[in-house]
């Protein structure tokens, strides 16, 4: 994964994979390497935009990482592999299409809980919620290794 500032300040992600398990690979170290990146429950949010605005009743810059962008397993798909992702209306129809899944993989990668909640110990931007997240797209890639890493990709300009 490259990231790379824009003219405008902005960290703007590039995918580097060939095939969806690469692809894959990239965004779990995306979420371990900054917890506060993943929110399983949202889908991709630019918080650079929001300054002094809530966002799950904390202030934006109080929740945001450095990069600004928080989102989910299918939205880092899209901020990663999307020509201009935030054009992306429907991130989660957007990611299976780019990953090559089913609708019931595609369910289960990205259901909404997936990596817990508040409730149970597990809130976004916690260490806990990233290791979730991150643990569950390894168990995926283990059921469906041969198929992901068939499925060839563009890495994106």
């Amino acid at each position: 994964m490259v990231v790379k500032i824009n003219k405008k300040g902005e960290h703007v992600f590039r995918s580097e994979a060939t095939n969806a398990y690469d692809l894959l690979k990239e965004i779990r170290a995306l979420i371990q390497e900054e917890p506060k990146r993943y929110n399983q429950q949202d889908t991709l949010t630019y918080l650079r935009n929001y300054r002094n605005t809530l966002y799950r009743g904390k202030l934006a810059q109080e929740v945001a990482p450095a990069c600004g962008t928080i989102g989910c397993r299918a939205g880092w798909v899209v901020a990663a592999a999307a020509p201009h992702p935030e054009r992306v209306d429907d991130v989660v129809h957007y990611a299976k299409k780019v990953l090559g899944l089913t609708g019931r993989q595609a369910e289960n990668l990205f259901d909404g809980w997936a990596a817990g909640s508040e409730a149970d110990g597990a809130p976004f931007g916690s260490v806990e919620h990233a290791r979730r997240g991150a643990r569950g797209i390894t168990v995926f890639m283990a059921h469906h290794k041969k198929q992901l890493q068939a499925h060839k990709i563009t890495p994106r300009a």
